[in-house]
């Protein structure tokens, strides 16, 4: 019996096995303006115990966009 069936017995789909974007990403991501200084930036890091913060334009795109 593969792996399929016997989550079926079970009554658990394939769906509970999978990990999706969603699961991982955070709901409402800090972001910071292009006109924030490196000593502001790294005070927001500390203070949301964070590695990385996108830097976005005015109108909200990030600089790579």
């Amino acid at each position: 019996m593969g792996a399929g069936a016997s989550l079926a017995l079970l009554g658990l789909g394939y769906r509970h096995l999978m990990t999706t974007a969603r699961d991982i990403m955070t709901a409402a991501p800090v972001h910071l303006p292009g006109e924030t200084t490196l000593d502001q930036v790294a005070k927001q890091l500390a203070a949301d115990d964070i590695g990385m913060v996108p830097i976005c334009s005015s109108e909200g795109r990030s600089r790579e966009s």
